[in-house]
């Protein structure tokens, strides 16, 4: 009993200091990008290096640990979302705000980055990981479709970049619930490839870039719901009902409100 609780107690605990400096890099690398928009080219690399230097020093990165690598996935992946769809809010007191939304996210992913699997639950079985992953998807999503609609990329890129981007959330969400395993290796890309036809599908529909973003959410929060309901032997009708209306309504609630001509 004494072992189990000194076991317990000696877990690693990211810092306040970490926490606050995660916040003051992210949100002011959001608000240096805002700053002026002609400066681009000169913020976002400067902002990326910032963070990305940040993320080394709070995984304690190294080479040779394949945590370190899998610790950092999560974190860049939602840098990255964030300022590229940050680029894309027209209004300044929007984007400001959501700033804010995405910088007190951001602390709460960096306090919970050392502890896989942890038992602390915010709603709905999902845990605050969970809702970091949801967050990353969205914006990932989104800014993909924005990117492909307002630079006239070529389709066959934005299915390999939905691909590699639904592959590495889905990695990290296995590995981070420790669902990851020889037999569960091949659904990582079973299901980039699924979202990439899911994307190519959505080229199709005439609609702005943050529904199709929505929809493609939708699809991955529903995907969390049912992979955490079956790996806990839980998934039957009347548990994945609720994650089925939820996905249901949201997508009812996009389409009906969505306008179909741009």
């Amino acid at each position: 009993m004494i072992k189990k609780i000194k076991s317990k107690s000696s877990q690693p605990k990211v810092s306040r200091l970490k926490q606050f400096l995660g916040f003051v890099v992210l949100f002011g690398s959001l608000e240096a990008v805002m700053f002026n928009i002609n400066y681009l080219r000169w913020t976002l690399p400067i902002t990326g290096a910032v963070l990305f230097l940040y993320i080394l020093w709070l995984v304690k990165f190294k080479v040779w640990q394949a945590d370190s690598l899998n610790k950092m996935l999560l974190p860049l992946l939602f840098c990255g979302g964030t300022v590229s769809f940050l680029i894309l809010i027209p209004s300044p007191p929007l984007a400001h705000l959501y700033s804010l939304a995405v910088s007190v996210i951001y602390v709460l992913l960096i306090k919970n980055i050392d502890q896989r699997n942890k038992e602390e639950q915010l709603v709905d079985g999902f845990k605050i990981n969970d809702v970091a992953l949801l967050t990353c998807s969205l914006v990932c999503f989104s800014g993909l479709f924005a990117f492909y609609i307002f630079f006239y990329l070529q389709g066959w890129l934005l299915m390999t970049a939905l691909a590699i981007i639904a592959m590495a959330l889905i990695y990290q969400y296995f590995w981070q619930e420790k669902f990851l395993n020889e037999k569960t290796w091949l659904f990582v890309p079973i299901l980039g490839l699924v979202f990439a036809e899911l994307g190519w599908a959505l080229t199709f529909w005439p609609i702005g870039f943050i529904s199709r973003g929505i929809i493609l959410f939708i699809f991955f929060y529903c995907f969390l719901g049912m992979v955490k309901l079956y790996f806990n032997e839980r998934l039957v009708l009347a548990t994945a009902r609720k994650y089925l209306v939820v996905s249901i309504l949201v997508l009812s609630l996009v389409l009906g409100t969505s306008q179909w001509l741009y």
